[in-house]
């Protein structure tokens, strides 16, 4: 058998509540929906009604904020320098693009700065499942940029015989950087 809920002295009807308070009018104590059961719920609501007595609703419409600017309106800009803090490198040098060789050559240079070549560390980082991240020509170390260009025995043997044939001074360079401070410094033309 059925019973009327509304027989019940503690039932409240369900219904969907819309508060419209009056703008600049401190916020009205809506009824609500049930009745807080027990003392937790009651000591909840009554600090939530204590946070709120003293809210005060303006007389504006909504609209959107961007808050990314302190101005708050949208721009592409903004949207890029967040994304470049977040994702990109802090960068120690800026780089340098050399007029007189060949684009690529810059480009691959780049590449080997930031360490984006794709080695078989940054194969494996990327998820591809491979034997091993050590250097293949040496296997002394991980397979960097850095150390297949700078640090790999075999290539300071081929970078050394280089300078002897072309005659110019041997600097080990142990990163981009002080192959690049090398390289400027080897030549007024860069």
């Amino acid at each position: 058998m059925l019973r009327n809920p509304s027989s019940n002295p503690n039932f409240i009807r369900p219904q969907l509540y819309y508060h419209q308070p009056y703008l600049n009018q401190p916020y009205q104590n809506p009824a609500p929906t049930r009745k807080p059961k027990g003392s937790i719920e009651q000591e909840q609501y009554e600090a939530l009604l204590v946070q709120v007595q003293d809210v005060n609703l303006v007389p504006v419409s909504d609209y959107w904020k961007w808050s990314l600017e302190n101005l708050g309106d949208f721009s592409v800009a903004s949207v890029r320098k967040m994304l470049d803090d977040k994702m990109l490198l802090d960068v120690t040098t800026k780089t340098r693009w050399i007029k007189l060789v060949p684009i690529k050559v810059n480009v691959h240079a780049w590449k080997v700065k930031i360490d984006s070549l794709p080695t078989r560390f940054n194969i494996s980082r990327r998820g591809m499942d491979i034997e091993s991240i050590t250097c293949s020509i040496c296997d002394n170390d991980v397979e960097l940029s850095s150390h297949l260009f700078f640090k790999c025995n075999m290539v300071r043997d081929i970078i050394r015989k280089i300078t002897r044939w072309w005659d110019i001074t041997y600097i080990e360079a142990d990163s981009y950087e002080d192959w690049l401070n090398w390289l400027v410094n080897l030549s007024p033309i860069f």
